[in-house]
């Protein structure tokens, strides 16, 4: 009988002391950077708990009943950027919580919803990542094409670029994380060298908003937005694998992000990408040479304060594409043979990985430095330099042994510099003005043994834009 008395005291005694420590409380205020005026209807989720509670008026939250040990606190709102807070909480705790101003912060807000009825025509300016994880290993103008207004030119089952209410290439801008993609875009066969995976968010801008990508957003912009750094100092990784039976196509991507202990502003993150496929087929036959190989990494480090982001970027994107031979006409006999034939010419019955001419090889690098400085809530500057050079080769089935040298050989690398001042003169009226210096240079490689397509050239483009927005 005393054996079973203890037993029960130590039972209640474990319950009560289990129900003790989690009766310790978190109040606090969650302001803005630069003036500390209260953030209000800011939420507040603790992870461990899976509780949550949104700000007072006056910015003030209170969170009751959690449990000591190490939490996760995540801090967000609409016009700010969202933080992560962890520590050891062994006590009722008063935080004071400062948010920075988000300076990616779109003007208009479009909220979609989800029906059961599937292919509704709704209107969408943006892709998140749960979209563009739905068209993975897609190139990024297939994923563009739910897109009202947005269509892709493709050359082949590999090879598409964006068009926008039917204008391509030199008539849309391409922007790779603020940058303004400097690439071959004159031809019908060059597609973006941008890797998807690499992308948070894909934002299609048409109309005057377009004016501040210059003026070769005539059609309009494609911004490719990736994510922000995380917040914590955590180790996140990410793991995706996707196969598409034509082709017998395979994609594997990598992500890993995170921050160090001793340095808790720095954050980092590394992503690589690599995909391979061989012929593509109909429901008769293959489409010889047809094949894609293709490898990407990106490296971004920076850190975050309330005062100050600086951020460095590089990325560099490898592609090989092999060309249906039977696309490649030489006269005009041809010409009618392919269009009355009822396939293409050099198809097969048998599939291949190989690739062989005619065929591109593309590599394009990307350098990006930017620093942001904060002068008040609402009113901050940036600069931004960034280094591009685009590599392309073209392989075509060439007499005398000079198959193994490309055709067409064309280095392009550019130069840009950008100045940027944000600031909320008045509650209903923005400015935005900006200045933009690029230089580029293209240089045609002489041992091709063709005279160039696009003649060597230095471009120098100076480059500013104001706009102002008022709200009635």
């Amino acid at each position: 009988m005393k054996a079973v008395y203890i037993f029960f005291v130590i039972i209640f005694s474990a319950i009560v002391t289990l129900q003790a420590q989690c009766v310790l409380n978190i109040t606090g205020q969650v302001i803005a950077t630069g003036d500390s005026h209260p953030v209000p209807f800011a939420s507040i989720y603790e992870e461990e708990s899976k509780k949550g509670t949104i700000t007072d008026e006056n910015g003030n939250f209170t969170m009751t009943q959690l449990c000591a040990g190490h939490i996760h606190l995540s801090i967000s709102h609409v016009n700010h950027e969202g933080i992560k807070l962890q520590f050891d909480l062994a006590r009722d705790t008063t935080l004071v919580i400062k948010l920075a101003e988000n300076p990616n912060m779109l003007s208009t807000i479009t909220i979609i919803g989800e029906e059961e009825q599937k292919n509704v025509g709704l209107a969408k300016t943006a892709l998140s990542r749960a979209k563009l994880d739905q068209s993975s290993g897609k190139a990024i103008s297939e994923a563009l094409e739910e897109i009202t207004g947005v269509t892709s030119l493709k050359t082949g089952p590999g090879i598409s670029k964006p068009m926008i209410h039917g204008l391509y290439g030199n008539r849309i801008r391409m922007i790779n994380n603020e940058i303004r993609q400097e690439g071959q875009q004159w031809g019908t066969e060059h597609a973006p060298e941008i890797d998807p995976f690499g992308a948070d968010r894909i934002t299609v801008v048409k109309g005057a908003a377009a004016v501040k990508y210059g003026s070769g957003a005539i059609s309009g912009a494609i911004l490719v937005e990736p994510a922000l750094l995380p917040q914590d100092h955590h180790l996140h990784g990410e793991v995706s694998v996707v196969g598409i039976s034509n082709g017998r196509l395979g994609v594997g991507a990598m992500k890993l992000e995170g921050g160090f202990k001793n340095w808790d502003a720095f954050r980092c993150r590394l992503q690589g990408t690599i995909k391979a496929a061989g012929d593509f087929h109909t429901p008769d036959y293959f489409l010889t040479n047809t094949g894609i190989r293709e490898s990407n990494f990106q490296v971004t480090v920076g850190s975050r304060t309330p005062q100050l982001v600086t951020e460095l970027y590089y990325s560099h994107f490898s592609t090989t594409l092999g060309i249906l031979r039977g696309s490649h006409i030489g006269n005009l006999t041809d010409l009618e043979d392919a269009i009355t034939r009822d396939e293409p010419f050099f198809t097969s019955d048998d599939f291949s990985y190989e690739i062989n001419n005619p065929k591109q090889v593309a590599k394009h690098d990307l350098l990006k430095v930017k620093l942001l400085r904060y002068l008040g809530d609402h009113n901050y500057v940036s600069a931004t330099y960034a280094f591009q050079n685009n590599n392309r080769k073209e392989f075509d089935v060439r007499r005398g042994g000079r198959s193994d040298k490309p055709a067409l050989d064309m280095q392009l690398p550019s130069n840009a510099i950008d100045l940027l001042w944000h600031a909320d003169i008045h509650p209903n009226f923005t400015s935005e003005l900006g200045l933009r210096y690029t230089f580029i240079s293209n240089t045609n490689n002489p041992d091709t043994g063709i005279k160039p397509l696009i003649p060597n050239y230095d471009s120098s483009m100076p480059g500013g834009f104001w706009i102002g927005k008022y709200q009635l």
